[in-house]
């Protein structure tokens, strides 16, 4: 399981322009239904549930990364898509701004997987310099670099 096989190139949105982590998570959300991660009935449901995890447990990891995740019943893979915040933003109970939010929804049958993914994320959000290599990435190529992937040649990121 790779992080940038999941994410896949048009999982990440490198001008995410929202004021909110509401915000944040809304516009990922319907990013993964844009681009068929998510069935479109389940995109409230979806917002629903990372919203109560976020009210329950702050995702807000430290060095201006959020993650925020839930395992819902109704996606069968992993939809998992990146966002960078330029301006950064207030995040869950987080001291520092985000700039950097990873979302996840993971299907609630394969918690093991659930928690595979997760570390992984967290493993690159110990390093301080992964969410300044994410925000300075100026095509989707850089991102994927930054989680260690080489996808082909260079495509300017979707706006």
């Amino acid at each position: 399981m790779n992080l940038h096989e999941i994410l896949g190139r048009d999982g990440i949105d490198l001008r995410l322009s929202v004021q909110s982590d509401a915000q944040a998570i809304q516009s990922l959300v319907h990013r993964l239904v844009e681009t068929g991660r998510l069935d479109p009935r389940h995109e409230t449901d979806a917002i629903l549930a990372l919203l109560k995890r976020e009210a329950t447990s702050g995702t807000h990891v430290g060095n201006s990364l959020a993650i925020p995740h839930a395992k819902v019943p109704y996606v069968k893979d992993f939809a998992l898509t990146l966002g960078v915040v330029h301006h950064g933003l207030q995040f869950g109970g987080g001291t520092d701004p985000v700039t950097v939010v990873v979302l996840l929804l993971s299907p609630d049958w394969d918690p093991d997987g659930h928690v595979r993914l997760m570390s992984e994320i967290a493993r690159l959000a110990m390093d301080p310099s992964f969410s300044q290599r994410i925000t300075s990435a100026r095509t989707v190529d850089e991102v994927l670099e930054a989680l260690g992937a080489d996808d082909g040649p260079a495509e300017p990121a979707t706006p």
